[in-house]
């Protein structure tokens, strides 16, 4: 944990103390976000679906309101963006499997570079402006290009990638989004049809 929040917390140059609360804190988050994405997906819930997202972001607010009132608002956007990062690193690590499996794995630099680019798409995408929860729900229910078949989250996230990962890895990539789009539509069915 502290990988990834260990330079944003000494940056924030906090007396020892405060530091080692926000420590126990994030761990705390990160502990109950990991507990709840694994219980969901255990449940049926899809990575990357709406309901994971939510799950997600259920789990990080139970700490979130501790973690502001310790920090100014300034100290808190720094461990927010390393959050974002921590969360899109998560999501990075489906993703590698899947390339991994393909046979064009990612080195650490691209799986770090992957991160990044979730973690800036997701600061710029819903950090503008407010109703954060309505801007997640648009984006991770947004329908797939009929085209492309990816949603438009999707194409973004891989127009960026093109910069560091090859074509093949770019192909698995699409490959695997193709797939849980697939996967998420089936699911969707399944659930509607049990409900009626």
């Amino acid at each position: 944990m502290l990988n990834h929040y260990g330079e944003a917390i000494v940056a924030l140059k906090l007396p020892q103390e405060k530091a080692n609360k926000l420590e126990r804190l994030l761990a705390e988050s990160t502990s109950s976000v990991i507990d709840a994405l694994d219980l969901a997906r255990r449940s049926g819930v899809l990575y990357g679906s709406p309901e994971m997202k939510t799950v997600e972001e259920q789990a990080e607010a139970s700490v979130d309101g501790e973690i502001r009132a310790l920090l100014s608002p300034e100290d808190y956007e720094s461990i927010a963006e390393a959050s974002r990062y921590e969360s899109a690193l998560r999501g990075v690590d489906q993703v590698e499997e899947a390339l991994f499996s393909a046979t064009c794995p990612m080195t650490q630099q691209q799986t770090t570079q992957l991160a990044q680019v979730e973690a800036d798409y997701m600061r710029d995408t819903l950090d503008a402006g407010t109703d954060r929860a309505a801007k997640l729900e648009a984006l991770l229910t947004a329908p797939p290009d009929p085209d492309t078949g990816l949603k438009p989250v999707q194409q973004q996230e891989l127009d960026r990638a093109a910069g560091f990962l090859s074509q093949a890895q770019l192909a698995a990539l699409k490959q695997y989004w193709l797939d849980s789009n697939e996967m998420a539509k089936l699911q969707t069915e399944a659930v509607a049809r049990v409900e009626v």
